[in-house]
């Protein structure tokens, strides 16, 4: 015990003298997205950010699923002199579920002793908590329940919620600094409500017959289990992909390297941003990358917008230049413009692995989403 608390003195005394240094630091400070803040609210003078690629999940929005079985255990557990406030705030959301809310607002509003009590309670109780529960002792919150259809009668209620913490106004408490973000996945209207609407674009985009579209298969990743028990389909990926690095879904890796694709094994979708070993390389990518829809409902209930009309069909669209026809949201414009820009995210930071603007690579992509400046090995989507 006595030596676990030694190295707890000693890590404490490098931060002090770290904090320290760069306080008196004239040169340029090097951190990592979650840290930002805690640099800007030093008290070194920061005058320009720049921000190396997007930040909306590393530091804008943070999604925990918790388990409103941990809430209600939490509840028990909490001090006698705690429970009028914290238990109002958790019939609050229990009563929001039950209407079928879609946005539940709540602030928990204790001291700071208070929460440290919290806090020891639920680190002697660890084994009693599946979930990150201590999520909910931010002192603001925004929670989206979870549904699941049930049947044609109705919604079942899940017990799991959604529980935003957002930093989403960050910027607007520097008006002094300049944010420069470089990016390949920048959505200016996203990040005009973030930044202001002082945000300029500088646009880079290298038209060439690198990077080329097979989009005639819906490439979900449902259907690419589909697609692989249809021998045609797979030979047709074969021949093209040849022995190409592929990058994929996580977990359908294993299914396509037991096909005889080459397959990157440190890479997938959600987990190429930054990798540089395929530069100059062609390689193939394979799918069409949705997020989770409780990602969206959750990012646009932070920024304020209606979420509650989530009915969606396939249609035909426009976007990055092209028309054609997608599965979005029918009528709510921000969450089919927020479906679109994650997609987009997520197949241009795959294909941005072989580093196409600086080197001659092809990039082949499957994918019935249209990338900027991809040429269209088929000719059924209209530019």
């Amino acid at each position: 015990m006595y030596q676990a608390y030694t190295n707890i003195i000693e890590d404490c005394n490098k931060f002090i003298v770290l904090e320290k240094e760069i306080e008196d630091c004239s040169k340029i400070i090097v951190c990592t997205h979650a840290k930002l803040p805690f640099v800007l609210d030093s008290n070194v003078v920061i005058k320009t950010v720049f921000l190396d690629e997007s930040i909306d999940d590393t530091l804008l929005f943070k999604i925990d699923t918790i388990s409103r079985d941990d809430i209600a255990t939490l509840l028990k557990l909490v001090p006698q002199n705690n429970i009028s406030e914290f238990e109002g705030m958790v019939a609050r959301i229990n009563h929001g579920i039950k209407q079928k809310a879609v946005v539940i607002r709540e602030q928990l509003l204790l001291n700071s002793q208070d929460k440290q009590g919290i806090l020891d309670i639920v680190n002697s109780n660890k084994y009693r908590f599946s979930s990150p529960i201590l999520t909910i002792m931010d002192n603001s919150l925004v929670i989206v329940p979870k549904y699941e259809k049930k049947n044609h009668d109705g919604f079942a209620v899940c017990n799991t919620v959604f529980v935003v913490k957002a930093n989403a106004d960050l910027f607007n408490h520097y008006p002094t600094v300049s944010f420069i973000n470089v990016s390949a996945t920048f959505h200016e209207g996203i990040n005009r409500q973030l930044f202001g609407q002082a945000v300029q674009t500088v646009d880079y985009i290298k038209e060439s017959n690198q990077i080329r579209l097979y989009h005639t298969n819906t490439c979900s990743k449902q259907n690419l289990n589909k697609l692989m028990q249809d021998s045609t389909w797979v030979d047709y990926v074969k021949k093209i992909a040849e022995n190409m690095p592929v990058i994929t879904f996580k977990k359908l890796k294993e299914d396509f390297s037991g096909l005889g694709l080459n397959v990157v094994d440190d890479m997938h979708y959600w987990k190429c941003v930054g990798m540089d070993k395929l530069a100059g390389q062609d390689i193939t990518i394979i799918g069409t990358p949705h997020s989770n829809e409780y990602k969206y409902l959750c990012i646009g209930a932070v920024l304020g917008y209606d979420i509650a009309d989530t009915q969606k069909n396939k249609q035909e669209i426009e976007y990055n230049g092209y028309r054609f026809n997608f599965y979005t949201y029918t009528n709510n414009q921000f969450l089919r413009e927020l479906q679109l820009y994650f997609i987009d995210s997520q197949l241009c930071q795959a294909v941005g692995r072989a580093r196409t603007i600086r080197t001659n690579a092809i990039v082949h992509v499957f994918s019935n989403f249209p990338i900027r400046g991809a040429t269209l090995m088929e000719k059924d989507i209209m530019k």
